[in-house]
């Protein structure tokens, strides 16, 4: 990282409160913990027969979900304040979709902005791409693997239980509550890799910047 790049980390992090980030994953990732706690509980047994504790199942799905859409949210809010700020280039439909508006007209013939819906996934996918980007960061997100696999099937079962279209719907089974657990697993590594990699990066840059300071202190001597 040279002077240049130091800088322009410093410029980002006055404009995207990074401090959000860790507060939000801290507190809801110990709903979903505490809601985690009580499924393995009730399989193990703890008060009383085994069994697949459906209401934490879900709760677990929901709070779960929950973490994943505000940290997605936080990601995109990072990138649309670094780009109001001019800090980092975006092109019009990356802008757009960080944005979640897309263009249309109104029955006048009026340009209009609407809503745009993304899935989580796709949504979560794209976010974390252009956050390590926005940083510089060479984490990348693993979508190769048994863990990204089980996260769009975890999608599947909060898509489902968000909408059901029959009472059975709102029951996971067996394999689904776990596969969700391992899905909670991975995703958790992931933020923490590129949270963890962010963190270091910013460290350095201040470190970066305390020394040049220093030296102009010198020189000025």
């Amino acid at each position: 990282m040279n002077a240049a790049d130091a800088e322009r980390l410093q410029q980002i992090v006055q404009v995207v409160e990074p401090k959000r980030w860790s507060d939000i994953f801290a507190i809801a990732g110990a709903d979903t913990r505490r809601c985690t706690k009580a499924v393995v509980a009730a399989a193990q047994g703890d008060d009383g027969a085994r069994r697949l504790d459906q209401f934490w199942a879900r709760a677990t799905v929901r709070a779960f979900f929950a973490t994943v859409e505000a940290l997605t949210f936080e990601m995109r809010l990072a990138l649309r304040s670094a780009r109001d700020a001019k800090l980092v280039n975006l092109t019009p439909a990356e802008y757009s979709l960080i944005s979640e508006h897309a263009a249309d007209l109104d029955d006048g013939g009026r340009p209009q902005e609407r809503p745009r819906f993304l899935t989580v996934d796709r949504n979560f996918r794209f976010s974390y791409r252009l956050f390590a980007a926005l940083f510089d960061s060479d984490v990348h997100l693993d979508v190769s693997g048994d863990g990204w696999r089980k996260f769009l099937s975890a999608v599947k079962v909060r898509n489902r239980i968000t909408h059901p279209k029959a009472p059975l719907d709102l029951d996971l089974t067996a394999g689904e509550t776990t596969e969700l657990m391992e899905a909670i697993t991975w995703y958790s590594e992931a933020m923490s890799s590129l949270f963890g990699s962010v963190a270091e990066l910013i460290e350095r840059s201040d470190a970066i910047k305390k020394s040049a300071a220093g030296d102009d202190s010198r020189s000025a001597t």
